[in-house]
């Protein structure tokens, strides 16, 4: 319920400060940036059962040896996200929606740590800390409701994109840190 809210709260926030015209043109830009979510989703799912079964020390080397892989298959995806944002919205779009280039990249940004994010969702799941996940969503919910609350008067879509990408970051960090706090520290070695 808290990721559903992260993840639409502000078309609502959106919608109530500014009108259907600058929510339209964040919808745009949301749905493009959120294409590589895709991949991270994935990684949760197949992940998190892998990882209950390994029990926490394998799961722990398992996730620390599949963060760089998943942080570099998610940049890997945002790049040409970013370069083909300014030609595929206006293309399928219109040129009415080409304000949504700069949300969207904005938006892209911040959605960089996705698979690196994902993957310690499994882990958590799978060693049985779905509560820490749900504290770092809940992170990420605080974030966008205080700065939606900020930026959206002033800056519209665009400041929903800053809100959002802020959100994704928090919730990314937070995520990370709980990792951190829980692997198995025995099983780890420089060498591997």
């Amino acid at each position: 319920l808290i990721s559903l809210m992260n993840l639409r709260l502000d078309f609502i926030i959106l919608s109530v400060l500014t009108g259907p015209a600058v929510l339209g043109v964040y919808a745009v830009a949301s749905k493009f940036a959120e294409l590589v979510r895709i991949p991270g989703t994935s990684f949760t799912y197949v992940l998190y059962p892998r990882f209950a079964r390994e029990g926490r020390a394998e799961a722990s080397r398992s996730a620390r040896r599949l963060l760089p892989k998943a942080g570099l298959a998610t940049a890997a995806l945002v790049v040409p996200l970013w370069l083909a944002v300014g030609f595929v919205i206006p293309a399928v779009y219109g040129t009415k929606f080409a304000p949504a280039v700069i949300p969207a990249r904005i938006i892209l940004l911040g959605l960089v740590l996705d698979g690196v994010a994902s993957v310690v969702t499994g882990f958590l799941y799978g060693v049985g800390h779905p509560g820490r996940n749900s504290l770092a969503m809940g992170a990420g919910l605080v974030v966008t409701v205080v700065l939606d609350l900020t930026l959206i008067p002033p800056f519209g879509a665009t400041g929903a994109a800053v809100a959002s990408t802020v959100a994704y970051l928090a919730t990314a960090l937070a995520l990370l840190a709980f990792f951190v706090s829980i692997m198995d520290y025995a099983t780890f070695s420089w060498t591997r």
